[in-house]
């Protein structure tokens, strides 16, 4: 029989943004978004024992902001996953505050129930679109703001589920004004198509 290679089912659910699956293989737990073909594409993966460490290669490219900024005191996730971003900082940089922003509120459930991310002293954990969040928040900056939304693919994303909205001008000049002086924003972008223009 074909036995899945992120492990045993442990949850399988739907929101109004995603269906979302929760496997264990081991120590190792890993967060699921089933495609409308079946087809199951990691989000999350994460060793319980280590939740600090990153699993997934872009993760720790995406922190060569410490290169541009070494001594972030105000982050920003936008996309929070199951939250390995939150327990790295937490670990590697512990005085410094985080703002994560995802709009799914199953995902939010999921970070804290299955994998321990949960608001606290320096984490600010908000269920909210991105994109309204970033224009509401007038006050705000940030040193580094982390770009790592993605939703199941539609009219409204590119073929990766990387919400078009997030990629426009209007938008890049909202997270430019929320940044401080110095300040640097980290995308996660997945290769597809229009990946040229986007960087363009």
């Amino acid at each position: 029989a074909f036995e899945n290679a992120a492990g045993e089912l442990e949850y399988d659910g739907h929101s109004d943004f995603s269906h979302i699956r929760i496997r264990r293989r081991g120590p190792t737990r890993s967060m699921i978004f089933v495609r409308d073909n079946g087809h199951e594409v990691l989000e999350t993966q994460m060793d319980l024992r280590r939740p600090a460490e990153l699993k997934f290669e872009y993760l720790r490219y995406l922190f060569a902001s410490y290169l541009f900024q070494p001594k972030p005191k105000q982050v920003l996730i936008v996309g929070l996953g199951g939250g390995s971003m939150v327990h790295y900082l937490q670990q590697t940089d512990p005085g410094v505050k985080i703002d994560a922003v995802e709009i799914d509120p199953l995902v939010v459930k999921l970070a804290a129930d299955m994998f321990g991310t949960k608001p606290s002293e320096n984490v600010h954990i908000v269920t909210a679109d991105g994109l309204k969040f970033i224009a509401a928040a007038k006050e705000q900056t940030y040193d580094v703001i982390y770009m790592d939304a993605f939703l199941k693919p539609s009219a409204e994303t590119d073929e990766t589920g990387a919400p078009l909205a997030l990629r426009t001008q209007q938008f890049y000049k909202q997270l430019q004004q929320k940044l401080t002086p110095g300040g640097v924003v980290a995308f996660n972008l997945n290769p597809h198509a229009e990946l040229e223009a986007d960087i363009r």
